[in-house]
């Protein structure tokens, strides 16, 4: 049996706002449930990036390609807001794709359905400033993460904020997000075993 919005929203931000039957109901009014499996591409690069989810059960990755070379640059597991934040925000193309790694559930919404429910509602207003604050402060974490602790650091680093992520990931995909190479990444594995 599929867990209650009102429960998956409480779990989910409930220690961000006090949330009342009202909040529940903009929200359930606006998001569409949805199952993905994995491999499914839930935003292509190129496409216009007008949805977020909630990521309930899975967890997906962001790919973005350079010339010659494809990276893994974000990981979200259950509880996380997703999209393609440079296109989303900038209500552009996006620059990178959202592939699924596991079979999951999301609750989706479009830009427009968000922006509104932030309009009609001071405690959604609250929870998505509050969301954006959770990612700023993990996206300066991993820059700083990159730039002064060691590979073995970062794994380590990554397997506890990513303890989910970390169970399903492939090792190419883990090395990527690291900026390690495979290699090194499964010799420090062997290490910590």
């Amino acid at each position: 049996m599929a867990e209650s919005i009102e429960h998956v929203l409480q779990r989910t931000f409930g220690f961000m706002a006090s949330m009342d039957t009202a909040d529940f109901e903009a929200f359930a009014r606006r998001a569409t449930r949805e199952t993905f499996r994995k491999g499914d591409v839930l935003q292509r690069e190129g496409t216009a990036a007008d949805t977020m989810y909630l990521l309930v059960e899975g967890c997906t990755i962001h790919k973005a390609m350079v010339p010659g070379h494809e990276g893994v640059i974000w990981i979200s597991q259950p509880g996380d807001l997703v999209c393609e934040i440079y296109g989303y925000f900038s209500r552009t193309m996006a620059i990178s794709r959202i592939v699924a790694v596991t079979d999951g559930v999301v609750y989706s919404m479009s830009h427009d359905d968000v922006e509104s429910m932030y309009a009609e509602s001071h405690v959604w207003e609250r929870i998505g400033r509050k969301s954006l604050q959770d990612y700023l402060l993990r996206h300066m974490r991993r820059n700083m993460d990159m730039q002064f602790l060691s590979a073995e650091d970062r794994y380590a680093s990554f397997g506890e904020r990513y303890a989910e992520a970390a169970k399903v990931l492939p090792l190419v995909d883990v090395a990527s997000f690291l900026a390690i190479a495979p290699e090194t990444l499964s010799r420090i594995r062997s290490r910590l075993k």
